[in-house]
C-alpha cells in the first residue's frame, strides 16, 4: 500500500516538474489567454495598414492576403509582429473595481505595399494559436468617391456596447457607397484602465473587425485608475497599431493619413501637459507636405462646446482655432459633449469668444460635434446662450453616428439613430481644387503684391490662387514686427493683411518663397506713405578715383534735387556720371529708389612746349595738357635784333591752338638796319662843322676889335 502511494506520489511530482519545465521554455503572459483584441489601424497611405493584438506568447505574425478558401487565407504573406511585454498595474483597492491589466505582448505588425481599392483578409498567429479571420478594404486612389463613418463616445460597458454594433450596421446599410473607414474621436470606453470594458468593446461591436479604424484617445480612455484625473494615453496606445507620425510627446495619438483625396488629421489634446507649439508646428507641416482637396481633423474637445465642457473648447479655440483657420481646415469633428450640433463654414473667429465667425462661403470652417455613439446623453446640461450660435443642434437623441461622403466637389453629412432614422443633412462645398495647377518659381514670386487701404489702415499681401500645391510656405517679415510663416492651404486663401501702426512712417515686407521642391525666392514689397522721409542708398562706381565729399550716400525725398559734384582720379581728367548708361547730373525732384552712379574718366594726355629763343633771353618750357592752348610767354630779347614772334619751322606758331602733340618753338627776330648809323655820322659832322663855323666867326671877332 505503501509502495503504491509512493508510486503515485512521484508520478504526480514528475508530472509537475514536467510541467514546470515547460514554462521554462515556453514565454506566457500572465492569465492572458491566445490572441484577443485584433483589429486594422489606418496607414499614412492608402497602401499601408497597421495590425495590433494582444498575445500570451513573445513569438507571432500575422498572415494576410487578397482571398480566402474556408478557413484559410490563400497565398498568405507573412509579417513578422514586434512584442513589447507589458502590464499596467493598480492598487489594490483598483483591482477590486476592476483596474488594471495583467501582463501579456502587445504586439503589432505593419502591413505595407497593399492594392488601392482591395479587400484584405488578415489573422494572427501564435505558437499554439490562431486568431479567426478578419478583414479591411483599402482606399482607392484615383479620387472617386467614398465614404467612411463617423462615431463618438460610444463610451458602454457590458452587453450595452451592442447598442453602437446597431448603430454601425444601420450606417452601413444607409449608403450606395460602402464605407472601409470609421473614424472615431475618442471614448470608446468608459474607464480605459478597465480591461473588461475592453472586452465588451470588441465582443459587442463585432463589425469592427471587418472595416479600418482611425481613432484617438477621449478623456475617459485617461481614467485609468478610480480617481477623477486623467493620468495617460499609455492603455490606449496598447490597443492600436496608428501612424507614428505625430509629435513626439503624443506618439501614437496624434498622427495623420492620407486617405485619397482627403488628409486626416487627428489630435490628442484630452491632457493639457502636451507641448503646444510643436504639436500646432507639426499640424503645420504635414498640411504644407500633404497638398490635399479636403482636411478634416478629429479631436476629442471642440472648439465650440453646447455647455458641459465650456472650458475644453476655451482652450481648443485658444491653441487651435487660428491654425485651422490658417490651413483651411474643411471638417473639424468632435465628441466630448454628448449633443449633437454643427457650425457650418465659419471664418475668421475670436479665440476668446464663444461664438464662432461669420459664414464664409470661401474660408469657413464647419465644425460638427457628434452625439454619443453610445447611451450617454448630456442635453440637460447644454446651454441656451451657447446653442443660439449653432446653425443645428439636438440635444435630445443620442445613439446616434454619420455617413460621411466624399466627392470631388463636396462633402455629404448624413445622420441616422440606431433606429433607422434619419435626423440631419447637410453639404460642404469644396474650397479646393481637385488638381493642382503648375506655376514657375518665377511667376509665383512675380505674384505677390502689396495693396494699401487707408480707410483701415491695413495692407494686404497677395499671390497667385496657383501657389496652392506648389508651394511649401511663405515667410513675412517687415512692418512692424510682423513675422509669420504661412501655410498655403487652399486656392483661395490667397492674401495675408497686417495693420500699419503709423502712417507717418513707409514700410517694407520682405517675402522668403519656398516652393516644394527646395527654391527659395526673395522679394521686398515697400509700402510709401511719406516719400519725404524714406531713406534711399546711393552708391557710386569710381573706378579707382575719390569722390567729392560733397556727393552724398543716402537721400530724403526732402532732400531733391540733387547735383552731383566732380570726383577726382590722378592722372585723368573726370568726364560725366552715368546711370543705367546715360549720362547723368543727379537726382531730380520726385525720384524714388536706389540710384548707382558710374564715374568715367579720360586719361590725362600731357605735351611739353619747349621754346628755344635762339640767343634771346632764356623761355621756361611749359607742359601742357593735350587739347589745351600753350600760354604765349613774354616775348625774348636779343641786342641788334628785333624779336617778331615764334615759329614752329618756317610756320608762326598760332597760340590758340589745341596742342596735340610737344612743340619746340624756335623766337624769330629782325636785325637793326645800318641806315640809322650813317644818320648818327651826320649828325657828328653837322655838330663839328657848326662848331668850326662858330670858332672862324669868334676869330674874326676879335680881330674887328
Amino acid at each position: 500500500m505503501t509502495n503504491k502511494i509512493f508510486k503515485k506520489t512521484m508520478f504526480a511530482l514528475t508530472i509537475c516538474a514536467c510541467l514546470f519545465s515547460l514554462t521554462l521554455f515556453t514565454a506566457k503572459a500572465g492569465s492572458v489567454s491566445g490572441i484577443s483584441y485584433l483589429n486594422a489601424s489606418v496607414g499614412e497611405t492608402y497602401d499601408k495598414v497597421g495590425i495590433a493584438y494582444h498575445c500570451s506568447e513573445d513569438e507571432s505574425y500575422v498572415l494576410y492576403g487578397t482571398s480566402i478558401s474556408g478557413n484559410s487565407i490563400v497565398n498568405p504573406t507573412k509579417v513578422e509582429s514586434t512584442s513589447i511585454l507589458w502590464k499596467y498595474d493598480a492598487t489594490e483597492e483598483d483591482k477590486t473595481k476592476g483596474y488594471g491589466f495583467d501582463e501579456r505582448y502587445v504586439c503589432k505588425a505593419n502591413l505595407t505595399d497593399l492594392k488601392p481599392a482591395t479587400t484584405y483578409y488578415y489573422q494572427a498567429v501564435s505558437n499554439s494559436t490562431k486568431s479567426t479571420i478578419q478583414q479591411f478594404t483599402t482606399a482607392s486612389n484615383s479620387g472617386e468617391k467614398k465614404a467612411f463613418l463617423f462615431l463618438t463616445d460610444i463610451q458602454s460597458s457590458g452587453s450595452s456596447f451592442g447598442n453602437a454594433e446597431t448603430l454601425m450596421q444601420v450606417l452601413l446599410n444607409n449608403t450606395v457607397i460602402k464605407p472601409n473607414l470609421v473614424f472615431m474621436t475618442g471614448d470608446q470606453v468608459d474607464r480605459g484602465g478597465i480591461e473588461q470594458q475592453w472586452i465588451d468593446y470588441y465582443k459587442y461591436v463585432p463589425s469592427l473587425s471587418n472595416i479600418l479604424q482611425a481613432t484617438l484617445p477621449g478623456n475617459h480612455e485617461y481614467y485609468l485608475n478610480s480617481g477623477g484625473s486623467y493620468v495617460s494615453n499609455e492603455v490606449y496606445n496598447q490597443f492600436y497599431n496608428n501612424p507614428l507620425n505625430g509629435p513626439s510627446d503624443r506618439l501614437g495619438s496624434s498622427y495623420y493619413f492620407v486617405y485619397d483625396q482627403i488628409l486626416f488629421i487627428m489630435l490628442d489634446t484630452v491632457k493639457t501637459n502636451y507641448s503646444v507649439n510643436a504639436q500646432q508646428e507639426w499640424f503645420r507641416n504635414v498640411v504644407k507636405n500633404n497638398p490635399s482637396q479636403w482636411i478634416i481633423v478629429g479631436s476629442h474637445p471642440g472648439l465650440y462646446a453646447t455647455g458641459a465642457y465650456s472650458e475644453d473648447a476655451k482652450i481648443m479655440r485658444r491653441n487651435w482655432l487660428k491654425v485651422f483657420e490658417e490651413c483651411q481646415v474643411d471638417l473639424a469633428l468632435n465628441g466630448h459633449e454628448h449633443v449633437y450640433a454643427r457650425k457650418n463654414i465659419r471664418y475668421n473667429g475670436n479665440p476668446s469668444s464663444e461664438t464662432a465667425g461669420p459664414k464664409d462661403e470661401d474660408f469657413g470652417i464647419t465644425y460638427l460635434a457628434g452625439s454619443a455613439a453610445g447611451l450617454k446623453l448630456y442635453g440637460d446640461k447644454a446651454k441656451p446662450s451657447l446653442l443660439e450660435d449653432y446653425d443645428y443642434y439636438d440635444k435630445f437623441t443620442n445613439n446616434t453616428g454619420c455617413i460621411i461622403t466624399v466627392s470631388d466637389n463636396r462633402i455629404e453629412v448624413k445622420q441616422y439613430t440606431g433606429g433607422g432614422i434619419k435626423k440631419d443633412e447637410f453639404t460642404i462645398e469644396a474650397k479646393r481644387p481637385k488638381t493642382i495647377e503648375n506655376i514657375t518659381p518665377e511667376n509665383a514670386i512675380d505674384s505677390f503684391n502689396l495693396e494699401y487701404d487707408p480707410t483701415t489702415e491695413k495692407v494686404r499681401i497677395t499671390w497667385a490662387e496657383e501657389l496652392y500645391g506648389n508651394v511649401q510656405d511663405i515667410f513675412i517679415k517687415g512692418g512692424y514686427k510682423d513675422k509669420d510663416t504661412i501655410v498655403v492651404s487652399s486656392s483661395k486663401l490667397c492674401y495675408k493683411e497686417y495693420k500699419v501702426v503709423d502712417t507717418e512712417l513707409n514700410w517694407n515686407w520682405h517675402i522668403t518663397l519656398t516652393m516644394r521642391d527646395g527654391t527659395v525666392l526673395e522679394k521686398d514689397l515697400p509700402l510709401i506713405l511719406n516719400p519725404d522721409i524714406i531713406k534711399y542708398q546711393i552708391t557710386y562706381d569710381l573706378d579707382g578715383g575719390v569722390n567729392n565729399p560733397d556727393n552724398p550716400t543716402e537721400y530724403c525725398g526732402g532732400d531733391l534735387p540733387i547735383e552731383l559734384k566732380d570726383p577726382t582720379k590722378e592722372g585723368y581728367e573726370f568726364v560725366k556720371w552715368t546711370l543705367d548708361g546715360r549720362r547723368a547730373t543727379g537726382i531730380k525732384e520726385g525720384k524714388t529708389g536706389d540710384f548707382h552712379f558710374v564715374a568715367e574718366w579720360k586719361k590725362i594726355v600731357q605735351h611739353t612746349i619747349t621754346f628755344n629763343s635762339d640767343g634771346g633771353t632764356d623761355v621756361e618750357s611749359q607742359t601742357v595738357t593735350e587739347g589745351e592752348r600753350v600760354s604765349e610767354p613774354a616775348a625774348p630779347t636779343k641786342e641788334g635784333y628785333t624779336f617778331i614772334g615764334w615759329y614752329d619751322g618756317d610756320t608762326k606758331f598760332d597760340f590758340t591752338t589745341r596742342i596735340a602733340k610737344d612743340y619746340t618753338l624756335t623766337a624769330k627776330y629782325e636785325q637793326i638796319s645800318t641806315g640809322k648809323k650813317n644818320c648818327k655820322k651826320s649828325s657828328l659832322a653837322v655838330i663839328l662843322a657848326s662848331t668850326l663855323l662858330l670858332s672862324s666867326c669868334l676869330v674874326i671877332f676879335r680881330k674887328k676889335k
